[in-house]
């Protein structure tokens, strides 16, 4: 329960500094804010947010060279997991697109195609580097240090129990993004989507023992929807309430149950995936005293 305790307490100065940066902001009307989704209000969240979780990190002893010091003694290893992990996500998603195309919910944009130009092919390359960025930030925020900090074993009960906390503060942290005019039902479809997501990325996590592997999972995964926004080859009509009637797949009951595949697939694999790319056991064991 320490861990519940102290875990509380940094999300109170991580809400505190944000809170009164955003309010500097906009006092001096910089038009930036830490709600921004992308460009440097984004950005300069994660710099507000990245050296408060070192500090806290360090101070009790697992800071980020202890956990990353393996994955670079076996880099290969880990970069091989990353690669298998993303190119199955985005196998994935491109099966589950055919099949909705062949229920004709997907139908190919042949005007997008004819635009398609190296232009937006360049635009498109470097949005997907921004979401490797991504997914290899919230990964290390949300994975190896909330995760892990509540995973202090691996018995069931406390793997459960950081599971289910860690993904419900994944899923609460995207509320930055809240805008006024949304629906109630809405803002709970995306949180339970957002949960599930989270949920994926930690079993992958806990089942390969490699957090490259997570990292793979939510690119790919990410990578495919933002490859699909920026080219627009693809029209997507989303008028039957399985597909979530909208254009945000998170809060797509079909999407919920594909996370659900995933990590059913995942964790079937365990001992496969295991063999192959296991880098740590995703447990952040008690320090010497420590009271849990």
């Amino acid at each position: 329960m320490s861990r519940y305790i102290s875990l509380f307490g940094l999300f109170l100065v991580v809400f505190v500094a944000c809170a009164a940066v955003e309010m500097v902001l906009r006092v001096s009307g910089a038009g930036i804010s830490l709600r921004d989704t992308k460009g440097i209000g984004q950005v300069g969240l994660f710099l507000i947010i990245i050296p408060i979780l070192i500090v806290f990190a360090a101070r009790r002893g697992g800071g980020p060279l202890v956990y990353l010091k393996p994955y670079f003694a076996d880099l290969p290893r880990a970069l091989a997991g990353f690669a298998v992990m993303w190119i199955q996500a985005v196998i994935l998603m491109i099966v589950a697109y055919f099949l909705l195309g062949l229920m004709g919910y997907v139908s190919w944009s042949a005007s997008a195609w004819d635009n398609f130009s190296m232009q937006l092919l360049g635009k498109t390359l470097t949005a997907l580097l921004v979401v490797l960025v991504l997914a290899y930030t919230e990964e290390h925020i949300f994975r190896a240090f909330v995760f892990r900090h509540l995973r202090y074993n691996d018995t069931p009960v406390v793997t459960i129990a950081a599971l289910i906390v860690g993904s419900m503060i994944f899923s609460a942290s995207h509320l930055i993004s809240y805008k006024d005019g949304w629906e109630f039902a809405q803002v709970a479809s995306l949180l339970f989507g957002l949960f599930l997501l989270g949920s994926l990325f930690a079993i992958t996590y806990i089942a390969t023992g490699s957090l490259a592997c997570s990292i793979g999972v939510h690119s790919g995964l990410l990578g495919f929807k933002v490859f699909l926004r920026r080219t627009d080859i693809l029209d997507y009509q989303p008028d039957v309430w399985w597909l979530g009637g909208t254009t945000d797949v998170r809060l797509a009951p079909i999407s919920w149950l594909l996370m659900v595949l995933i990590a059913a697939i995942t964790w079937a694999t365990r001992h496969e995936l295991r063999r192959r790319f296991y880098i740590e056991p995703a447990v952040a064991p008690p320090l010497p005293g420590e009271k849990l």
